[in-house]
């Protein structure tokens, strides 16, 4: 009687063995499909609010999020899933709250906006439209050259996945 309940045990521990394996996996691809890094940070000219940008791939499932750190809490601005993060920049809008974000995703909409950073809403995003669009032109140094294939729209340029990322970093005036 005894040597069989060893081996029930000796089952049950085999058992459990496996099955906490399958459980620390789990648990493993859990907390890595649900870390996400950020990839931007844009900071307000007087340095009390920043944008960040991240996102997350695990195999073919991405994401990209949009939060905002101002007052020392975090809120999150936007979000998308199956998508994969490919451009992002924004352009503080001089005297007043308003910022103006662009984050371009493969596989699903864009994320482009307007935020009220004082109210804490989200804002009409045409009044700054030309604002954004200078922005776009200093800050990547374009010339007409380089927009004459994007009907002469800087945001038509940063929203064109055939650039590139890398190409869009050289432009950048900080680097």
């Amino acid at each position: 009687m005894n040597s069989q309940s060893c081996s029930g045990c000796g089952t049950s521990h085999r058992v459990l063995r496996y099955l906490g394996g399958i459980l620390s996996v789990t648990l493993c691809v859990l907390t890595l499909a649900g870390c996400f890094k950020v990839k931007y940070t844009m900071t307000s000219p007087s340095k009390d609010v920043v944008i960040k940008v991240l996102d997350s791939c695990m195999y073919a499932d991405c994401g990209v999020r949009l939060r905002l750190l101002a007052d020392g809490i975090e809120s999150e601005l936007a979000g998308r899933a199956d998508c994969w993060l490919e451009f992002a920049t924004a352009a503080w809008i001089q005297r007043s709250n308003v910022v103006v974000i662009l984050v371009s995703n493969g596989g699903c909409p864009d994320i482009f906006m307007a935020y009220d950073t004082f109210n804490r809403q989200e804002t009409a995003l045409e009044p700054y439209i030309s604002d954004f669009e200078r922005h776009l032109r200093k800050e990547f140094r374009l010339s007409s050259a380089d927009l004459a294939e994007h009907r002469n729209s800087a945001i038509a340029w940063a929203l064109d996945s055939s650039v590139g990322e890398e190409v869009k970093r050289r432009y950048r005036l900080d680097q």
